[in-house]
């Protein structure tokens, strides 16, 4: 029980160093190298991914390192994390999450139907039936010009 202590005293280190100062520091080349010893630790023990999980939303972890950080390569690294925390304890914790029944055989078809808005932001150039996403932009005279066509899906159940 006293190596669990001091793995969890560990982990909670290394994951506080991990968001709180490495997250932030420029040379982030020891990032990756963090990121596997901290899969290991929580690969280690449920309730260190039990702790993580928590912790990362209740500090503001998720907020600030999944929604409001720049820096790409810290973005994947803690979703990995929060992933492999949820991956170990997915199969000890799926009874506590009750599951949809499946759609009879008899249940009707599904049918997508799918619906094309398009326009400029300048008013013009307005088409309409474009079937995938595009998006042209060009500067000219120091004005940009910025054409969008959104494909917009529904799901419609067929009676």
């Amino acid at each position: 029980n006293e190596m669990h202590d001091v793995g969890m005293c560990a982990l909670r280190l290394g994951c506080h160093f991990v968001v709180e100062t490495l997250a932030h520091a420029k040379d982030k080349s020891l990032l990756p190298e963090w990121v596997r010893m901290l899969q290991m630790w929580l690969h280690r023990s449920p309730v260190a991914c039990r702790w993580f999980l928590l912790q990362s939303e209740a500090a503001g972890w998720v907020r600030s390192l999944l929604l409001a950080c720049t820096v790409s390569e810290m973005r994947e690294k803690f979703a990995q994390l929060l992933l492999h925390a949820a991956a170990v304890l997915r199969p000890l914790e799926l009874h506590l999450y009750p599951i949809a029944p499946l759609l009879p055989d008899t249940a009707p078809p599904v049918v997508v139907v799918t619906t094309s808005l398009s326009g400029s932001l300048e008013g013009t150039d307005e088409e309409e039936g474009e079937e995938e996403d595009e998006v042209e932009g060009y500067m000219g005279g120091g004005g940009r010009r910025l054409k969008r066509a959104v494909t917009r899906s529904c799901f419609l159940v067929r009676n």
